[in-house]
């Protein structure tokens, strides 16, 4: 998640998970979001039922903690791969500033579009691709406030996971 360049006042200033729980989204929108439905993060976020991340790793992770954690991590990649082509192709999101969500959403469904229609004529995006972006790992000591209910939903999917 990147929510640092959405949200002025806090661009760069700190980290992601902190915007977070600035902005609106983490007391009011974000709740509405129906339990089937989450959010995947890095271990800096607080972990709650809309808001999946990996298990700390202690060095006593169970084999179905682990593979919980390979899943989240790997499912993590595609997107942020998804964003580094994005921002590499649009330079302009990596300097959103905006303080309605709503705008920000629309830029980047448009973003996401006009991407489409470039693939769709054979544009080529491999000089796009932010390697940085893609390798970063933002691994911050996570922050320990997990949600009891945010616990029981990550368990479960670590259980059901094949």
């Amino acid at each position: 998640m990147m929510f640092t360049h959405v949200f002025t006042g806090f661009p760069g200033s700190c980290h992601d998970a902190r915007v977070l729980r600035n902005s609106d989204l983490w007391e009011n929108g974000l709740q509405m979001i129906p339990n089937i439905y989450h959010i995947i993060a890095d271990a800096a976020y607080p972990l709650r039922i809309w808001l999946l991340t990996p298990y700390r790793d202690n060095g006593h992770l169970t084999h179905e903690q682990r593979r919980y954690n390979n899943y989240l991590s790997s499912n993590r990649m595609v997107i942020e791969r998804a964003f580094a082509l994005l921002k590499g192709r649009f330079r302009r999101l990596r300097f959103l500033e905006t303080q309605k969500i709503e705008y920000a959403v629309k830029i980047i469904m448009t973003s996401c579009v006009l991407h489409n229609v470039c693939i769709f004529n054979h544009d080529e995006v491999d000089d796009f691709i932010q390697q940085d972006v893609i390798a970063a790992n933002y691994n911050v000591p996570g922050i320990q406030d997990c949600e009891a209910q945010g616990v029981q939903k990550r368990n479960q999917i670590a259980r059901n996971l094949l």
